[in-house]
């Protein structure tokens, strides 16, 4: 196998924290991680990590979050209509810039009990209904990056993030969470060892990369706030008494047996192409 360049792949699946340790099984976790204590996750580079926040800030509203990925929108499309002096294509590129912009607005959800078309999805597990929990999905796309990155909010405060990355543009027989993991470590640093892949600790952040190769042909690169997350941890834990809802990962610990998934999320609505260089 060929050496890979400094290339990181991404994907959203199930990680979160519980009070003081990082939950990856039990109605006391906000994920499926399995118990990784976060002291004793390894620490993460702060540069690398500065970059995969893009400039957003944990504790941010919904509006706020939104504002800038106007700008950010706004700048990309500026540039092209600046590089043309043709009156028809500027045109056409500002109605493309508004509907994106309006894409990006008409992707919130709340999850108040109405199931939807996430409750079975790549991230059906980073959230649960009836708990002020919320949802932003911007796709990122400028270069060779081409990018979902979903915003979850609690009572209207950003406290977590997740970048969803296709690993099908590399060859069936090369895909292993180890080549991933090994690429991921020359950005973040040596990572810990979690249930579902690796762990990083960076000063009241926590960093996983999650292996959901076997059925989604990706790694999800999720990275939450810990100081927020205790609220909703303990929303969560009541909820889950009264809801089994609980990711494959939980259950799978649970019950003592690998629980099979159908692979729905397939389809056009979720293809995510993107090699990082």
């Amino acid at each position: 196998m060929a050496p890979m360049s400094r290339t990181a792949w991404f994907l959203a699946a199930s990680f979160m924290m519980g009070s003081g340790m990082v939950g990856v099984g039990g109605s006391g976790s906000l994920g499926g991680l399995g118990q990784v204590a976060v002291a004793h996750a390894a620490g993460v580079n702060q540069k690398a990590l500065k970059n995969l926040m893009a400039g957003f800030e944990f504790g941010q509203s919904r509006s706020q979050v939104m504002a800038k990925v106007k700008r950010e929108i706004t700048a990309r499309y500026d540039e092209k209509i600046f590089a043309t002096s043709d009156v028809y294509q500027q045109d056409k590129l500002r109605r493309e810039r508004d509907q994106e912009i309006k894409r990006v607005e008409g992707s919130f959800v709340e999850f108040t009990g109405k199931i939807a078309g996430w409750d079975v999805s790549v991230i059906d597990d980073q959230f649960v209904h009836g708990t002020g929990e919320s949802m932003l999905v911007y796709w990122e796309a400028e270069g060779s990056r081409n990018q979902r990155r979903f915003f979850f909010f609690h009572d209207d405060r950003l406290y977590k993030m997740v970048i969803t990355l296709d690993a099908s543009k590399i060859d069936k027989e090369n895909r292993s969470f180890g080549l991933f993991r090994t690429a991921l470590e020359r950005d973040y640093g040596p990572a810990r060892e979690s249930p579902a892949g690796a762990v990083w600790n960076g000063d009241g952040v926590l960093l996983f990369a999650l292996d959901k190769l076997t059925h989604y042909d990706t790694v999800c690169l999720a990275v939450t706030d810990l100081r927020m997350s205790r609220k909703l941890l303990e929303l969560r834990a009541q909820r889950e008494k009264k809801v089994d809802k609980r990711s494959p990962i939980i259950r799978a610990m649970i019950e003592g047996e690998n629980e099979k998934r159908v692979d729905i999320d397939k389809n056009a609505d979720t293809v995510d192409r993107v090699i990082k260089e």
